[in-house]
C-alpha cells in the first residue's frame, strides 16, 4: 500500500506568512499542485479498479480526489453525490485573499468537479456571508 503525502509541495510556504497578492497567488498555486497530485493518484487507482479513500486534517486536501472521482463518473456515464459533515459550508469564493482556502473548498468542488448531482451538508453552524 502506498500513501501519497504531498506535504513537500507546501514546504515552500512555511518561511513567512503570505502578505502580498503575489504571496496569496503562490499559495493558491501550491494548493492546486497538491490537488493535481492527488487527482492523478486517485485517477490511476480508479482506472485500475482499486478502492481508494482520502482522509486529511485539512479537508481541502480531498479536492483532488473528488475531481478524479467526478471525472471517473463522467467517463462511466454516472453521477455522484457528496455528504459533508462539517461545522461550515466552506462556500466562500475567496477567503483571506485565497481562492483555494479551507473555507472555499466546497465552492471549488461545486464549480469544478464533473458529474456531481447532489451535495448534502450536516452539522453546519455557520454559513458565511
Amino acid at each position: 500500500t502506498k500513501i501519497l503525502h504531498p506535504q513537500h509541495v507546501f514546504e515552500q510556504c512555511t518561511e513567512a506568512p503570505a502578505t502580498t497578492k503575489s504571496d496569496w497567488q503562490q499559495v493558491d498555486k501550491l494548493w492546486r499542485q497538491q490537488a493535481e497530485l492527488l487527482e492523478a493518484k486517485f485517477s490511476s487507482n480508479l482506472q485500475s479498479g482499486q478502492l481508494s479513500g482520502c482522509i486529511g486534517g485539512d479537508h481541502s486536501s480531498s479536492f483532488g480526489a473528488m475531481k478524479a472521482f467526478g471525472a471517473h463518473c463522467k467517463e462511466q456515464g454516472e453521477s455522484f453525490g457528496i455528504f459533508q459533515i462539517d461545522a461550515h459550508l466552506d462556500l466562500y469564493d475567496v477567503y483571506d485573499g485565497l481562492q483555494c482556502s479551507h473555507a472555499c473548498v466546497m465552492k471549488r468542488v461545486l464549480d469544478e468537479v464533473d458529474n456531481l448531482d447532489s451535495f448534502v451538508a450536516v452539522g453546519i453552524r455557520e454559513c458565511g456571508e
